[in-house]
């Protein structure tokens, strides 16, 4: 159990870093592609696949893949939400195909793992400690 525990802080760790790292990108240089590509490699180290074979699926193949592929529920949160955050950049930076897909991808996770996106996301009480994990972004790509 602590080993599953260890695995999924690892990974939540990451988005965690993405989501940083995109926000970062958006708001110092207005990098809206590099912002999504970033939110696009951690959903697909999470989904321990190639980024371009995982986010090329068709979104209820993307759930129905993720779903047998037995990944954590809490993490599948972070990967719908990053999807559609991913979508609203790449509509940003004027790529409107790959925006949609992204959303739908999203809302196809979110609606097949019953996640409400419209429901914030949980925060640590102000002053909790993060807990540490190994090699934080070791699977992450810019």
């Amino acid at each position: 159990m602590a080993m599953h525990q260890d695995y999924l802080m690892r990974y939540i760790q990451q988005f965690v870093e993405a989501l940083v790292r995109s926000a970062t990108r958006v708001e110092e240089r207005q990098d809206f592609q590099g912002a999504a590509r970033s939110l696009d490699n951690a959903v697909a180290n999470a989904a321990d696949m190639d980024v371009e074979v995982l986010l090329g699926f068709a979104p209820e193949s993307l759930a129905s893949i993720v779903n047998v592929m037995g990944v954590d529920p809490r993490l599948v949160e972070y990967m719908a939400r990053s999807l559609v955050l991913a979508g609203d950049y790449y509509g940003r930076a004027g790529s409107m195909d790959v925006s949609l897909l992204r959303v739908q991808q999203g809302q196809a996770l979110a609606n097949a793992f019953g996640i409400d996106l419209d429901r914030p996301w949980e925060v640590l009480p102000e002053g909790a400690e993060v807990p540490a994990v190994p090699e934080p972004g070791l699977f992450l790509d810019d």
